[in-house]
């Protein structure tokens, strides 16, 4: 699966042309199909190797409003107003409350943390794009920190960096290609092991 046909591999998705959304293929972990919805919701549907797929919501491609398949659901309620965190600027720096529920029931509320580092150009497979680097620090102290490209453009994370290390870098795929690609995924996940 290294080797990616010429035209797909230089596509390079942009908000002003596609405006219902792009897949960015995670190889060798799977596809994610990102669409465009109302009310600066980003929808993101991961595709797994293993046939699994599960959905994210997001708000304008940078914080999960919700997550998980059906059945699994954790979703969550703002307590702050996150549109007054955009446009994000370098410099910028913001708190937010989130109630977090798994299956309905609330479980506790989350306090996030987001500082805008700097601006920056990244590569995605053939496609360069301009990005922010944005720190993200979890509440309670001790949990989890890191850094996202994040694209304005797309409103999507290029870029998930923990450890010095990018952990979703993927080439960008046209939708029209997705059924190819999930057939292509689903013989090499019935494939037999050599």
């Amino acid at each position: 699966m290294a080797n990616q046909d010429t035209s797909t591999a230089l596509f390079c998705p942009s908000y002003e042309g596609t405006a219902d959304g792009f897949v960015v293929s995670h190889l060798p972990a799977g596809l994610a199909e990102v669409r465009f919805m109302e009310n600066d919701l980003t929808k993101v549907t991961r595709y797994r190797k293993s046939g699994n797929a599960d959905d994210e919501i997001l708000y304008m491609g940078l914080i999960t409003l919700q997550s998980g398949s059906t059945g699994s659901e954790i979703t969550r309620r703002p307590l702050t107003d996150l549109a007054t965190l955009f446009p994000l600027e370098v410099g910028d720096e913001h708190e937010y409350e989130m109630e977090v529920a798994f299956s309905g029931k609330v479980q506790r509320v989350e306090k996030t943390a987001i500082k805008v580092h700097s601006r920056q150009r990244t590569k995605v497979g053939q496609c360069k794009y301009e990005v922010l680097s944005v720190g993200v620090t979890f509440d309670p102290p001790g949990s989890t920190s890191l850094y996202l490209n994040y694209c304005p453009d797309l409103r999507y994370i290029v870029n998930v960096i923990a450890g010095g290390r990018a952990l979703n870098k993927g080439a960008m795929f046209p939708l029209s290609e997705l059924p190819f690609l999930l057939a292509k995924l689903q013989s090499h996940r019935l494939a037999p092991a050599a």
